[in-house]
């Protein structure tokens, strides 16, 4: 069982992965356009975003009636997109 409980884990780090992944290079996305671009359920994209966002790695943003899920630190974004950080004043 201690087996299965690791290989869960690991999912679900890979998952919350290819979530930012997919977040980098637009401004904002609905749980639906996610699960659309990944392959994977709304439910299972709406689970994953819902880890994400107490640390602070998305924000959501409210648009009419749609919920829009972005990234919400600006050092995550700088790393997934390899550009260079800006420089301190």
């Amino acid at each position: 069982m201690r087996n299965c409980a690791g290989f869960t884990r690991s999912l679900r780090r890979h998952t919350l992965a290819q979530l930012c992944l997919a977040l980098a290079p637009y401004p904002r996305r609905t749980a639906a356009q996610l699960a659309d671009e990944l392959g994977f359920s709304r439910q299972t994209v709406v689970m994953a975003l819902a880890l994400l966002l107490p640390p602070g790695f998305i924000a959501y943003e409210k648009a009419g009636r749609n919920r829009y899920t972005r990234l919400g630190e600006d050092w995550l974004l700088l790393l997934l997109t390899g550009e260079p950080a800006p420089a301190a004043p």
